[in-house]
């Protein structure tokens, strides 16, 4: 399996088939820099074959507001079929404005391409999900808490998640995915509500990987 990280650009042999899967852009929008980076590093390089002609492209957002989020997503000059997805915490003490999130809402109503992950109280209630059946809250917002239970030998949010795919794996990704959809995530419309939205972005992520797949051995 050759190895391939999530650009910031097109990579230079991609191309775009129309009416294919392949040739498709998931826009990942993120507040957090390092964390969700690292994370979706991992999952593309465990992917690498099915999403050879695939892209995850990252933009940067001028700030971790949702304003500056939406902002981002909306320059995004994207193509039919392209999915652009915003991936944000809860726990941000300046999202108590119900109009920022009304106003998510909105840009997610605008078109079926347009997507939202939100988590809460932030990313790493996604990351339990792959060791545990139903994550506390607090367990999520402590670092030490992942070094204690032996799911990485340190961890800490501000730098990258421990590229170990001994701990993070396709096994664990189906497992996190199957936990979380037992409970009800986050939205624009109920922010509030304790759980993540991450396991939608990675079933679109393997739908993606899945249809390319399929394509490429019919090549």
């Amino acid at each position: 399996m050759k190895k391939r990280h999530s650009q910031n650009s097109i990579i230079p042999n991609f191309r775009r088939m129309q009416g294919r899967a392949s040739g498709k852009v998931i826009y990942i929008v993120s507040e957090g820099k390092l964390t969700e980076r690292s994370y979706m590093d991992l999952i593309v390089d465990l992917l690498a074959d099915e999403l050879s002609d695939v892209n995850i492209k990252y933009q940067k957002p001028k700030n971790t507001t949702i304003p500056a989020l939406l902002k981002s997503a909306q320059g995004i000059q994207r193509q039919p079929g392209d999915e652009i997805w915003i991936v944000l915490d809860r726990d941000e003490g300046n999202r108590k404005d119900e109009k920022q999130w009304q106003e998510l809402a909105h840009w997610e109503s605008e078109s079926s391409n347009h997507h939202i992950a939100i988590s809460n109280p932030r990313f790493e209630y996604w990351l339990l999900f792959h060791f545990e059946e139903a994550p506390r809250k607090e367990d999520a917002k402590s670092d030490s808490y992942f070094v204690k239970k032996s799911y990485f030998p340190k961890y800490d949010r501000k730098k990258r998640v421990p590229s170990n795919k001994g701990k993070i794996n396709l096994k664990t990704l189906d497992l996190a995915i199957r936990r979380a959809k037992k409970h009800p995530c986050p939205t624009p419309q109920n922010p509030e509500c304790i759980g993540t939205g991450m396991y939608k972005l990675m079933q679109s992520v393997l739908k993606v990987a899945a249809a390319n797949n399929k394509h490429l051995k019919g090549q």
